[in-house]
């Protein structure tokens, strides 16, 4: 599996302004949550999804694709912080988690 944190620089008014997703091999979403800038999280994973969140149809471009976009930067993430992350959202958590 593969994580992957996305700031969204010029999300609109009800988009997320981050998405933090588990990955396949394929770049498949397995699991995603979104941030939105009232703090809310909205999740997507095969069995639940909340907040309108959604799985993305067709995979995840490259990093370097992702980068290439000006209004996205990528932060490096790892299972454990995804974790953490997903159990927040299942939890009904605001944003900043609290360590």
């Amino acid at each position: 599996m593969q994580y992957l944190k996305a700031l969204w620089h010029r999300a609109g008014k009800h988009d997320p302004i981050v998405l933090i997703s588990e990955l396949d091999d394929e770049r498949y979403e397995v699991r995603k949550v979104e941030v939105f800038a009232d703090g809310l999280l909205g999740f997507a994973g095969k069995q639940a999804s909340a907040g309108g969140t959604r799985l993305g149809a067709e995979p995840v471009p490259g990093n370097s694709e992702i980068l290439a976009e000006t209004e996205f930067s990528l932060e490096p993430i790892g299972r454990e912080e995804f974790e953490k992350i997903w159990s927040a959202a299942l939890s009904g958590a605001r944003w900043p988690i609290e360590s």
